[in-house]
């Protein structure tokens, strides 16, 4: 018996067809929180390297965190939010 193999030809498709259900939410809530985080940061007014020097974080590791490239610290996140007047409130999902 011979076994065939799905193509995997993008993210989207490797999501699909490599993920639970939980990671799959994981990875959306992440991008989500990343969007909301650029969205604010854009409308406070700061580019990466203004907030960086504000809160002592390199824009090389803030344009990573935005690219979801690097996973931030929850201490790196709040010190982020903090440099735009910002903070995390925990809600019930929709």
């Amino acid at each position: 018996m011979e076994k065939t193999k799905e193509r995997i030809n993008t993210f989207d498709d490797f999501k699909r067809t490599q993920l639970t259900e939980l990671e799959k939410r994981v990875l959306e809530l992440k991008s989500e929180i990343i969007c909301d985080f650029i969205e604010a940061r854009q409308t406070a007014g700061e580019t990466q390297v203004s907030l960086g020097e504000k809160t002592l974080i390199k824009q090389p590791m803030l344009a990573r965190i935005e690219k979801e490239v690097s996973d931030p610290k929850l201490s790196t996140l709040i010190k982020l939010l903090d440099g735009i007047g910002k903070k995390i409130v925990i809600v019930d999902q929709k």
